[in-house]
């Protein structure tokens, strides 16, 4: 499988729900997740990537294996992300029936670049799936959720604020925000004085 969306967008959450299911169905033995980012695997010499992805096949047997074209792959040198996506698409195609079910994450021009120049890499994914970026409206409601669930009361005026941050931040950060407001907050109740310093959202998650 592949799965495409930016920053945020809950492709790894997707992932693991995704092995849990394979998992309860009895389709892989686990079900547990493994994820490596294309950035991570060593290509020095020759052969160190594909011994590289061969052991985290290995360890990966059994679960689900979420491989993602990172940002920081692209900066690496074209000899070595040459040679990394070559390991990959050799482990993809020599995984056999009892390797990990293999999904493959990133953002739209590197994934949408990757697949079109490697055919024999794409040929191996039968499903694509596009995840949407959030809006500022449903990251506003992750993080009154997760301020619920710690015992705070959201008025609306507070959830209004929340919302006009930029959504890119992705799901993670929007639970992060909600513990960082959390923590200095002094009522169960939440007021627009208990976010001072913490937005706008970037800044907050910088400084923190």
């Amino acid at each position: 499988m592949v799965l495409e969306g930016p920053p945020g967008s809950g492709r790894r959450a997707v992932a693991a729900a995704y092995g849990r299911a394979l998992g309860e169905l009895g389709i892989v033995a686990s079900g547990a997740l493994t994820h490596v980012p294309l950035s991570a695997v060593p290509a020095r010499w020759a052969n160190q990537p594909r011994a590289f992805l061969a052991d985290v096949f290995r360890r990966a047997a059994g679960g689900l294996l979420t491989v993602a074209a990172d940002p920081a792959f692209e900066s690496r040198p074209e000899a070595e992300r040459h040679a990394v996506v070559d390991a990959l698409t050799t482990e993809t195609a020599a995984r056999g029936p009892y390797g990990p079910v293999l999904v493959l994450c990133g953002g739209a021009p590197r994934l949408m670049e990757l697949l079109r120049t490697r055919t024999d890499l794409a040929g191996t994914f039968a499903e694509y799936l596009r995840l949407p970026a959030w809006t500022g409206a449903g990251l506003a409601e992750l993080t009154r959720r997760r301020l619920t669930v710690l015992g705070f009361e959201v008025p609306d005026d507070v959830l209004a604020a929340l919302a006009a941050q930029d959504p890119a931040h992705g799901a993670y950060c929007a639970h992060r925000l909600a513990d960082r407001i959390a923590a200095r907050a002094g009522a169960p109740a939440l007021v627009l004085a208990d976010l001072a310093g913490e937005l706008p959202l970037e800044d907050a998650l910088v400084a923190g």
